[in-house]
């Protein structure tokens, strides 16, 4: 069930960076200033991020979901301009415009196969996509940088609660089969897609421009098609391929913009 399966996921990637951070004795709890913003972050970054992404596919299907999920980059330069006083470059433009096109082409099979009944998909999807560029803002703002762990664990936990008791109260009537493969994929997913990541992204986002930064996700389909291709014998096909040069294309835009802009400090 995709809200169990979330809020599980939440649930153990936080509990790892809490115990992390007790290893390394560091403040398990956040200070008292913060954690109003952490509750906003628990109830955006986590309950609405985790349950549209994990609902988003069935409804709407992989590749649409993928696609829509992949513009929060665009929405993060949109709002760090607006509150965080970021310039929208000529970089950042040429990026998303040749992101977005590369995205669209890479899905443009899965594009074509939309109808009525996947309205909710396509809505659950954006909401993912904004929760996540609301949320590199919001730490922007805040900050955070002694108890990042510690913060970012209990985001994750906090989060988690709300997608377990909605999963019990509309799913109870769903099997989950605990075998070898399943555990397997969400113990990967909690301890090395979430946990340490996600407190990596949020040291970055505090160090580097949140707008440059959230433009390097146009590249997770193209890291998508390479797994699948070495893994899976999967060919690309000529919509991949051009989309593929389109994004390259708009982070080779951007980085040589970069390496002619001299370091700003946060």
């Amino acid at each position: 069930p995709p809200l169990l399966f979330g809020g599980l996921r939440a649930l153990i990637a936080g509990a790892a960076l809490l115990g992390f951070a007790f290893s390394r004795h560091e403040p398990l709890l956040p200070s008292k200033t913060s954690w109003k913003g952490l509750l906003v972050l628990a109830v955006v970054g986590t309950t609405l991020v985790f349950g549209a992404m994990f609902l988003s596919p069935g409804l709407a299907g992989a590749g649409i979901a993928s696609v829509l999920g992949n513009s929060q980059a665009l929405m993060t330069v949109a709002l760090a301009a607006m509150f965080l006083g970021e310039r929208l470059t000529t970089g950042k433009t040429t990026a998303v415009i040749l992101g977005i096109s590369g995205v669209i082409l890479i899905a443009f099979p899965a594009l074509k196969a939309t109808n009525i009944e996947s309205t909710l998909g396509i809505g659950l999807a954006l909401a993912a996509s904004a929760g996540t560029a609301a949320v590199s803002v919001i730490v922007k703002q805040m900050r955070v940088r002694q108890d990042l762990l510690a913060f970012t664990g209990w985001q994750l936990v906090l989060g988690s609660l709300p997608l377990l008791f909605f999963s019990a109260w509309i799913e109870h009537g769903e099997e989950v089969a605990w075998n070898m493969a399943f555990t397997g994929i969400l113990l990967f997913l909690a301890l090395v897609q979430t946990s340490f990541l996600t407190a990596a992204w949020y040291w970055l986002v505090q160090q580097e421009d949140v707008g440059q930064l959230s433009l390097f996700f146009f590249l997770v389909p193209i890291f998508g098609l390479g797994i699948a291709m070495l893994a899976f014998n999967e060919a690309i096909n000529l919509y991949e391929g051009v989309g593929i040069v389109a994004i390259l294309a708009g982070i080779g835009a951007l980085l040589r913009e970069a390496s002619h802009t001299p370091p700003q400090a946060y």
